[in-house]
């Protein structure tokens, strides 16, 4: 059988969650009262949960703006570069696959530092990128910085984003995620 628990929602409320207490004598009901009980915060569903769901919303707008749009880039720079489009496509290639492929890498860092520390460090390192990017010489140097880094940078702003709204949500985190 599991073992019953009790969690606090932040705010001073106890309630129990796991086990029926009557699947338990007495004397194990009052063993298991008087072991030290692991406190979880409950999710509020609402209030600066919605906050968050709008700064995520935000991350993903901007996000997904700066990895697609990549297209309206592809003529000037072929142009600039003097190259086929063929070639400067590889690059918002490599920002898209860099952003996605990084999942596992941030999932960790997410378990290991928090949220908020993983997507300040992405926007840093997409920031960094994306501006030592504009100085590139070649196509190259344009793939390592805007496509391999900058992608990375949003990779690691992506996950966090998406994890963080399911803190603040029970019941409706489907609708917030969603959004």
């Amino acid at each position: 059988m599991g073992e019953k628990k009790n969690v606090s929602n932040g705010r001073g409320v106890m309630m129990t969650i796991g086990s029926n207490p009557k699947l338990y004598s007495e004397s194990e009901q009052n063993v298991q009262e008087e072991e030290v009980e692991e406190t979880v915060p409950l999710a509020p569903d609402g209030g600066w949960g919605w906050v968050v769901v709008f700064a995520s919303f935000m991350c993903n707008m901007i996000l997904d703006g700066i990895a697609y749009i990549f297209g309206v880039l592809l003529t000037p720079l072929a142009t600039h570069f003097n190259a086929d489009k063929g070639t400067v496509s590889w690059v918002g290639s490599l920002l898209c696959g860099m952003y996605m492929l990084s999942g596992p890498v941030v999932g960790g860092l997410v378990n290991k530092y928090g949220c908020r520390p993983v997507c300040i460090t992405g926007a840093v390192v997409s920031w960094a990128a994306f501006s030592a990017s504009t100085l590139s010489p070649n196509i190259p140097v344009l793939m390592l910085t805007y496509g391999v880094i900058g992608g990375f940078g949003l990779g690691l702003i992506y996950l966090p984003a998406i994890v963080s709204v399911g803190f603040y949500f029970e019941s409706k985190r489907a609708l917030a995620t969603g959004i």
